[in-house]
């Protein structure tokens, strides 16, 4: 995709989500395009499409996390996360080391 196209689509994902992330539905803001991404529910690298019913927007601790896990498995991730666990995982995104969960 190209990029111009990338902002129509991340822009009318969030538009479409009321400006959460589809995940932890912490706000974007309106205006703000930044931790803002587009994930594949369905990962491409697991049989996942283009299509827009696979299309989220998503922040980028959230896509930084989920990896090419699915939805079920991210959800199941997620639930035993503990919160000084999370934020140990958020620093480690925030500095820009790989995260390779699955």
């Amino acid at each position: 995709m190209d990029h111009d196209f990338k902002f129509f689509i991340r822009e009318a994902l969030r538009k479409e989500q009321g400006y959460k992330c589809f995940y932890c539905e912490r706000g974007f803001g309106k205006t703000k395009l930044t931790h803002c991404t587009i994930d594949h529910v369905q990962p491409l690298s697991r049989g996942g499409t283009e299509d827009w019913d696979n299309l989220v927007a998503a922040c980028y601790r959230c896509n930084q996390l989920k990896g090419n896990m699915d939805y079920a498995e991210f959800a199941e991730f997620c639930r035993g996360l503990t919160k000084s666990k999370l934020e140990s995982l958020t620093n480690k995104i925030s500095k820009g080391k790989y995260l390779n969960i699955v």
